[in-house]
């Protein structure tokens, strides 16, 4: 019985291998005696405890699975260097290992086995003997014929060499270790049935055959195959002598009576013929034959290119020695007129100082007397205090030594750099974890930015690396950031990244701080950003402050807190950066451009007025007549005013300038009444709507009028928007995607500035009565029902007023405005989809909604598919919290059974027999994602399909309900939701096209918490370009459209590729944050990715890869997974 259940199910290699190891272990044993086993390179398949069920069996691999690294009996370690105690282990195997260490380190390995076994060793694997390497080549070549590529095991065997037998031999008898060997496993036998192995490995149909075949040889061969040449050498060291030349005894014994029956070879033989006699390979030949034909005209057109790349790229090298040369030329020029401007520079701070000195004399007493204090209150010098007996107790400074490890030399007090990748390794003894203050000074030839990279164990990687931030030629200037670093840090390494020959950088500092010093650093900072100088303002953010906490609690705002601070470097405001670089635009040449213009359309800004400050007023119509662009009208509406200022004002402005139209109202409106007189007055192409405390940019109508004369079918257009303190600071920025329709039925990203065709909100009746506060809100939703033509402007046009009545500031401030944009949502769902069709609900958050969409009342049936290859612990929890959780009561489970070996999977998989709602489908063919689900399509029965990875857990309970009624949509290609990692931050949010070069999840690394960043919430539904694939809905209807996943990718890479082709045949994709699942990230592969699938994303992530995700912003860097201004 014992026999019976080793032989299911195991591949012949395997056995040969296991099998002699065991009977070898079984040949040293006492009675009832039981040993302690280290097998090196057992990565997960755990195939020894199986043989030696008795023993105690421990696995070391390079790298271990993350799903079994909480297993004690599994050690992540290095087999030339183990973490292990001499003589730590009676027995330590290593099979089919020996031949996959590289061949400088191979003496090593021989030596740490010795060491760490305390009765002895055994080794097996493919030595360089008679005919071993001319078999390998030829199966080798057989796949390739197969499958276009070589096998990956036996493409390492050729890099790495086979071990040389001879040399291992003295090697051992240097060091006085005594052994015994045999060979097993004839070449013959050994090819035969390699080439069977891999011939059927794709083929679902054949695997059958395959385990038959296998199981033939374990039963009727393996005892007697030691007739050599043979492919596997196995040394044997054991200690005890006599159990030594026991085992030499044995094995020439096996080997004397080795010897197949006729009988044996012909069955052998009928069951190869068996496969053949089947049509499907002849078929499959054919066309693998025109696959290779194919691909090599493919390789054949590669290599041309990869010449003419070549050619390219040694010209641009050329041009950038020539442009580098003139650099410093320009540089030398740059420091000379420096020094020449050094005294105006003086004369100019002089004057400033004067004037200065002027502005404070006018201020009255009473203004400096509270200036003065709350100046004390925001230097916090009580607080001061409190964080100096903070710092004693919590803070712990690290400090690092420099270590130039690539393209870097010290020479003369200075860092030179000699490559295109300089870095340094920090030495210094431990690293700190959590909140972190870094401090260095530093000084450059010019412009370079500082990137800190951390190891946690699985090496360096762009994931895991902090932007520190800019260092330029100043002059021994102090730098200083704050980061969060994660636990458990192996190493730390610090990129210098630009154009940089030489810098100075010292005083490297690492202090770890509280969390109560990032709440305060945070605070601080946006008092500064804000620039808030009197009690009213102080009282008015820490009201602000209360009313989040109570609606959102002590944790989201500790979330917000942290998440802003590690986005911004306290050095320097990322802003700030950009505003001083897109700021520069040179108002002459616009002028010019506007004279080019074909088309030069008429803007009617809608400006409605009542009871607002003057001195907000004047600057929001200042805004407006210093627009560069000279074709508009400014039609001003007072809503019948109390405050006698308004009306001398606006007469002002309107007699200054004849484009000013202004009408007084004799009762007061509201704001939808007051803009729809404005509208009355209105003779532009155009209207674009301002509000009465708010700024234009000066180029914002030129801007519009740009678009206008590429895209002159525009009805309605939109650009991004930011916020404007009292004192005229600009800040928190929104930079928003291009059209989305489904972000708009969330909330009212489009904001300001918003510009409209004229004639077609006449035609719409213009802003409705009864939605005030939201009216534009209104006017937005109809308008996008009328049209398609809807277009986005990826530019700051227009900054909003932070004051106390402004939703900019407190959005409680108009309730009103929350529940009129509701009934405005949901009349225009009603409108679009049908009475009862349709609906929004309220979130936690004001003016975010939620649309859902009723389903057919006899719940379409859904299919849940999910590929898997053993690791039952992971698709037990994922099958179980889908059957615990999920209301939705109509679905089915597939599981895509792909080459699972384990006994325990099968034993798992009748056990599933009992329920009904599960199916386990065989695919038993080399993992392919695609192919996998496209299979699980084929087999199921739904109309929509859940495309589920095995190392998911479902959170939510309404998920699949959410996911089964945005897909049935007319209109929607995919849908994907949120997935946390186990730390409940986000691991997919959406993936945004180009970043890191390729496609990723954008917020990767964030709490799911609302408006943290300058980009649309992460916690909101919204349109994506694409989603992942390990939670990913869609309909039958759909696929039946524009088809399964391609086929071509192998691992990663067609999620994203068949949400793409789906937006190009017109559908949209959406994002359900509500949509809730745990995602482990693959736990059941390892993190290779094939070339084939780079070659393939590069060719059908065009043109958004090199354009811009349009679901994006190309104002946000590609380069950061958490939405961070482009530097």
């Amino acid at each position: 019985m014992e026999r019976c259940r080793m032989n299911k199910k195991i591949p012949f290699d395997q056995y040969q291998r296991y099998k002699n190891a065991a009977e070898i272990i079984n040949l040293i044993r006492e009675e009832n005696q039981s040993f302690t086993i280290l097998e090196v390179g057992a990565n997960e398949h755990r195939n020894l405890e199986h043989f030696l069920p008795k023993d105690q069996v421990t696995y070391l691999d390079i790298e271990v699975p993350e799903h079994l690294k909480h297993m004690t009996n599994y050690i992540e370690a290095d087999a030339t260097n183990m973490p292990l105690d001499d003589n730590a282990f009676d027995f330590v195997i290593a099979l089919d290992v020996f031949e996959h260490i590289p061949p400088d380190k191979r003496n090593q390995f021989l030596f740490e086995i010795n060491r760490v076994a305390k009765e002895g060793f055994l080794i097996a694997a493919p030595f360089n003997t008679e005919g071993v390497e001319e078999t390998e080549i030829r199966v080798n070549e057989y796949y390739k014929a197969l499958y276009g590529e070589g096998f990956r095991w036996l493409e390492e065997h050729r890099q790495y060499t086979l071990p040389n037998l001879e040399e291992t031999e003295d090697i051992l008898r240097k060091e006085n270790i005594e052994y015994v060997k045999f060979e097993h496993g004839s070449l013959l036998f050994w090819e035969k049935l390699m080439r069977l192995h891999f011939l059927v490995a794709d083929r679902n149909v054949l695997h059958d055959y395959r385990f038959m075949i296998d199981d033939f040889y374990n039963k009727n061969i393996y005892e007697v195959d030691y007739i050599g040449p043979c492919y596997r050498n196995f040394i044997v060291v054991c200690r005890d002598k006599a159990k030594r030349e026991f085992i030499q005894s044995i094995y020439e014994k096996r080997k004397q009576n080795s010897y197949l029956k006729n009988s044996t070879i012909s069955k052998l033989n009928e069951l190869e013929n068996s496969i053949y006699s089947l049509k499907i390979i002849d078929k499959e030949n054919q066309i693998y034959k025109k696959s290779l034909e194919i691909t090599e005209q493919l390789l054949e057109d590669l290599k041309l290119k990869e010449q003419q790349i070549i050619e390219k790229i040694q010209t641009i090298k050329k041009k950038t020695e020539m442009i580098e040369l003139q650099n410093q030329k320009i540089q030398e020029l740059k420091i000379e007129c420096e020094n020449k401007s050094i005294e105006n520079n003086n004369l100019y701070s002089q004057l400033l100082e004067k004037e200065n000195y002027i502005k404070q004399l006018q201020n009255q007493a009473e203004s400096m007397r509270i200036k003065n204090r709350l100046k004390k209150i925001l230097n916090f010098s009580f607080i001061k205090y409190v964080r100096k007996i903070i710092n004693i107790i919590f803070r712990r400074k690290f400090k690092f030594k420099l270590q130039p490890v690539h393209h870097l030399e010290w020479s003369n007090g200075k860092w030179l750099v000699l490559g295109r990748d300089p870095h340094f390794i920090l030495k210094g003894g431990s690293y700190p974890s959590s909140w972190t203050i870094i401090q260095w000074r530093a000084s450059a030839n010019s412009s370079a930015l500082l990137r800190l990279y951390y190891d946690t164990g699985g090496g360096f990687s762009e994931n895991q690396s902090f932007n520190l931030g800019k260092i330029g030629n100043d002059i021994n200037r102090d730098y200083e950031c704050v980061i969060c670093l994660p636990e458990n840090i192996h190493l730390l390494r610090l990129d210098i990244e630009g154009e940089i020959s030489e810098f100075e950088l010292e005083n490297l500092t690492f202090t770890s701080i509280s969390r109560l010093e990032v709440f305060y650093k945070s605070f601080i900072n946006h008092c500064r950003k804000r620039n808030i100088k009197n009690y009213k303002e102080l009282y008015s953010l820490i009201k602000k402050l209360f009313i989040l906490v109570r609606r959102e609690g002590l944790k989201s705002i500790w979330y917000r807190a942290k998440q802003k601070l590690s986005m911004e470097l306290l050095s320097e405001d990322p802003y700030e950066v950009f505003l001083n670089v897109s700021s520069k635009v040179d108002k002459e040449i616009v002028l010019s451009e506007i004279k080019k213009l074909k088309y030069k359309p008429k803007f009617s800004v809608i400006l409605p007025v009542y009871n607002v400050e003057e001195k907000w007023l004047r600057k929001c119509i200042d805004s407006v007549l210093n627009q560069w662009y000279p074709y508009w009208e400014l039609c001003i509406v007072d809503d019948n005013s109390s405050k006698d200022y308004i009306k001398p004002v606006l007469e002002e402005y309107s007699n200054r300038d004849s484009r000013i139209k202004t009408v007084f109202r004799s009762n007061n409106g509201h704001i939808s009444e007051a803009s729809n007189t404005a509208l009355e007055i209105a003779t532009g192409d155009f209207i674009a709507l301002l509000d009465h405390d708010d700024e234009l940019a000066p180029e914002a109508l030129y801007e519009n009028a740009v678009l206008l004369n590429e895209h002159p079918d525009a009805d309605m257009i939109y650009s991004d928007e930011d916020k404007i303190t009292k004192d005229g600071k600009r800040h928190s920025p929104l930079f928003k995607p291009d059209w989305s329709p489904d972000t708009l039925r969330s909330q009212m990203y489009i904001g300001h500035l918003t510009v409209y065709r004229t004639n077609l909100v006449r035609q719409l009746g213009g802003f409705r009565k009864g939605f005030e506060g939201s009216q534009d809100y209104d006017l937005a939703l109809r308008v996008a029902e009328k049209t398609n033509n809807i277009y986005h402007i990826p530019k700051i046009l227009y900054s909003w007023r932070e004051i106390e009545t402004s939703t900019a500031v407190n959005p409680s401030s108009k309730p009103y405005a929350h529940e009129a944009g509701l009934k405005a949502l949901n009349e225009h769902l009603e409108r679009v989809f049908g009475k009862g069709k349709a609906w929004a609900e309220e979130t936690e958050y004001l003016f975010v909604y939620d649309v859902r969409y009723a389903i057919p009342e006899d719940y379409p049936l859904v299919s849940i598919i999910i590929p898997t290859k053993d690791n039952i612990e992971l698709l037990s929890s994922c099958i179980q919290s889908i059957l615990d959780k999920t209301t939705y009561p109509n679905y089915e489970i597939l599981i895509m059974n792909n080459n699972s070996v384990m006994e325990e999977t099968y034993s798992w998989f009748d056990k599933q027999k009992e329920n009904s709602k599960i199916r386990i489908i065989d695919a038993m063919y080399e993992f392919n994602w695609s192919k996998l689900n496209n299979h699980g399509i084929r087999e199921a029965n739904g109309e929509v399909f859940v495309f589920l990875n095995n190392d998911t857990i479902v959170i939510s309970e309404d998920w699949l309900q959410r996911l089964v009624e945005k897909a049935l949509r007319e209109d929607v290609g995919t849908v994907g939701g949120l997935l946390l990692y186990e730390d409940n931050t986000i691991q997919h949010a959406g993936v945004v096209i180009g970043m890191g070069g390729w496609a990723d999840h954008v917020y990767k690394g964030m709490h799911p918490v609302h408006n943290t960043s300058p980009f649309i919430s992460p916690v909101i539904n919204r349109n994506v370009s694409a989603s992942t694939g390990a939670c990913l809905a869609i309909a039958k209807k759909v696929i039946e459209k524009i088809g399964g996943f391609n086929e071509e990718f192998i691992i990663c890479g067609s999620d994203v590729e068949i949400s793409l082709r789906a937006l190009k045949m017109g559908y949209v994709n959406i994002y359900d944050p509500y949509v809730r699942l745990y995602h482990l990230e693959s736990k059941t592969r390892d993190s290779f990715i094939p070339e084939r699938d780079f070659e393939l994303s590069a060719k059908y992530y065009s043109p958004y890869r090199e354009i811009g995700d349009p679901y994006y912003n190309q104002n946000l860097s590609y380069n950061h997974l958490i939405p961070t201004i482009r530097s």
